[in-house]
């Protein structure tokens, strides 16, 4: 799902403050994560999903097991929806993953195989619709047509 319009409009404010208590009031486990693509978004993700995957014992090891993670996304992108749904089957959490500012792919110079690599992780992470993982976003409507050609997450 995507949150769409123009910027300023309050988009991640009805994410943030408006489906994620909704969310964790609706009387089902719900745990969220957010992240921005920011200038590197593998990084990004995998700054995310490192600390909820592994268990380094020191600050030096999750940055090594972050970039591990990182290259891991880029070459498997699956992996994302796969270890969130492992997640949440151990946790009994059902999981809202949130991109906020999606459109920073775009205006931070991300490059197109990253671009394509996290779209697809995205993706795959959201193809299942009996998957206790969703996957939300927020864009600004100026960037609707670029996010949507060539993307993975147009269908």
């Amino acid at each position: 799902m995507a949150a769409v319009g123009p910027s300023g409009i309050g988009k991640s404010s009805l994410i943030r403050a408006g489906v994620v208590p909704a969310l964790k009031t609706s009387g089902e486990k719900w745990d969220s994560l957010v992240v921005r693509p920011g200038r590197d978004p593998m990084t990004a993700l995998a700054g995310l999903l490192a600390p909820l995957v592994g268990s380094s014992p020191t600050p030096v090891d999750d940055l090594g097991a972050q970039k591990e993670l990182a290259k891991r996304l880029l070459t498997e992108p699956g992996y994302l929806g796969s270890a969130l749904r492992s997640i949440s089957r151990k946790s009994g959490q059902r999981i809202l993953l949130f991109i906020d500012q999606f459109e920073e792919l775009y205006t931070l110079g991300t490059d197109p195989a990253d671009r394509r690599a996290f779209t697809a992780a995205l993706a795959g992470a959201a193809d299942d619709a009996t998957s206790p993982v969703r996957v939300v976003l927020s864009i600004r409507s100026d960037f609707l047509g670029r996010a949507a050609a060539g993307s993975a997450l147009h269908e």
